[in-house]
Order: C-alpha cells, then sequence, then structure tokens
C-alpha cells in the first residue's frame, strides 16, 4: 500500500504553485509586453506570485481563474482589488448575490474589457 505523507503533498502542492507562477510569468511577457518591459524576470515572478495569492484570498484556485487575475492585476495594477479608484472591481467581487466566485470574476473581467474598448476608462 502506497502511503503520501502530508509533507509530501505540501511539497507536490509548493511544486504545483512554483509552476503556476513561472508559466503566468511566460504568459505575462507575451500578451502584456510592455507592461511587462521594465520588470526583470524575478519582479514578474514576484508579481505572479502576488497575483496568485490576491486570488486565492478571494477563494479563486482554478490556473484559469488565478491567470485572469493575474491578466487583471497586468491592466490594472499590483493590488487593483483594493484601489479604491477601482471601487467597481472590489464590489463586483464581493457580490454575494452571485454564488460563484469564478463567475464574479468572470464579471470583473467582462466590464474590464468594455471600459477599456470604451475609450479606456475604468
Amino acid at each position: 500500500m502506497l502511503v503520501i505523507r502530508k509533507a509530501q503533498i505540501e511539497v507536490l502542492g509548493d511544486e504545483m504553485r512554483s509552476r503556476l507562477h513561472h508559466e503566468l510569468a511566460v504568459h505575462a511577457r507575451q500578451f502584456f509586453p510592455d507592461e511587462c518591459a521594465a520588470m526583470s524576470d524575478e519582479e514578474l515572478l514576484q508579481r505572479m506570485r502576488s497575483s496568485a495569492e490576491a486570488a486565492a484570498r478571494w477563494g479563486l484556485r482554478s490556473p484559469r481563474d488565478v491567470c485572469r487575475f493575474a491578466n487583471l492585476s497586468m491592466l490594472f495594477g499590483a493590488g487593483f482589488d483594493s484601489n479604491p479608484r477601482l471601487k467597481w472591481i472590489y464590489e463586483m467581487l464581493s457580490d454575494a448575490v452571485v454564488p460563484s466566485r469564478s463567475q464574479r470574476l468572470s464579471q470583473v473581467y467582462a466590464e474590464a474589457v468594455r471600459r477599456l474598448k470604451n475609450g479606456g476608462e475604468v
């Protein structure tokens, strides 16, 4: 019988998170080259770690949701979800009327795209 200890599971989880952070950094360099231009690889990796941690605080854990959250971070800056100037994002992410956290993020994402297409006013 195979026995997997808690410490082993934690190591696997750490490895998966690290891999995700690296994949997010590659994604960001590809799709947000202007925003990434001034960042070193380590700075960008830290930004992706911070984005993933912030996404987790909102209950967003799937790689897709974490990537979308990181995309928003690249568009609106680190800490965008608590920026008073972007209060609408906080309100949408907090909206308990929408039971799915992933759906709340989808609504934020759609609203961000709409606002950016309509003249860039966020």
